[in-house]
C-alpha cells in the first residue's frame, strides 16, 4: 500500500522510458508529419496485429521468402516507428515462468518466483555465456493509459469521437430547457 501510494514517474522499477516519459509530461499537440510508405504501413499493420516478437519476425520472414527484393523493417525499426507516430510505446517486465508474478515493485530484484522457486533467467544462457548474460525465462508487455489518451486527443477525428457523449448530454439538456 506505502508504494502505492509513494509511486512516481520517476521511478525508474517502472521501465518507462525518458522519451516517453518526456511525451507524457509534454505531450504532442499536433499529428506525426510523418509520411509512411506502403512497405512501413505493412510493417505496422504486422506489428499491431500481433506485436509479439516472434510472431512479427516469423511473418517478417514468410514476406521476405516471397518477396524476396523487399526491405521490410525489423521488430525493433518498426516498434520505434510506431512509438514515434503514437508517441505510445510499451513497457516490459519480466515474469515468472508458470505467470505466478511479475518481477516489478517489491519483486524487482529477485532472481527467483517466491511462490513456485522458478529461476527468473534462463539458466543454460546464464551458464553458456562468458559474463551473465541474463535472460528472462518470460516476459510481458503492459501499455500505459495516458499515452494512449493523449494519442487519440492528437487527432481532430478520434477527439470528436471522445466527446460525443458530452455533446449528446448537452444537446438533449438544451432540448429540455
Amino acid at each position: 500500500m506505502k508504494a502505492l501510494q509513494g509511486a512516481t514517474l520517476d521511478d525508474p522499477s517502472l521501465g518507462i522510458s525518458d522519451e516517453a516519459l518526456h511525451h507524457l509530461r509534454n505531450p504532442p499537440h499536433d499529428q506525426s508529419p510523418v509520411v509512411i510508405d506502403k512497405v512501413t504501413r505493412l510493417a505496422i499493420d504486422l506489428y499491431l496485429g500481433n506485436p509479439s516478437e516472434a510472431t512479427y519476425k516469423t511473418n517478417h520472414r514468410a514476406i521476405l521468402h516471397f518477396l524476396l527484393d523487399l526491405v521490410l523493417p525489423s521488430y525493433y525499426r518498426i516498434m520505434h516507428i510506431v512509438a514515434d507516430l503514437t508517441g505510445v510505446e510499451s513497457v516490459m517486465h519480466h515474469m515468472c515462468v508458470n505467470s505466478c508474478i511479475a518481477y516489478t515493485g517489491p519483486f524487482l530484484d529477485l532472481d527467483a518466483c517466491p511462490l513456485c522457486s522458478e529461476p527468473r533467467y534462463d539458466q543454460s544462457c546464464l551458464q553458456s555465456s562468458s559474463g551473465p548474460e541474463k535472460v528472462p525465462h518470460q516476459e510481458f508487455h503492459t501499455i500505459p493509459i495516458g499515452p494512449q489518451l493523449q494519442a487519440l486527443y492528437r487527432s481532430p477525428d478520434s477527439t470528436s469521437h471522445a466527446h460525443y457523449l458530452h455533446d449528446k448530454i448537452y444537446r438533449i439538456i438544451a432540448d429540455i430547457d
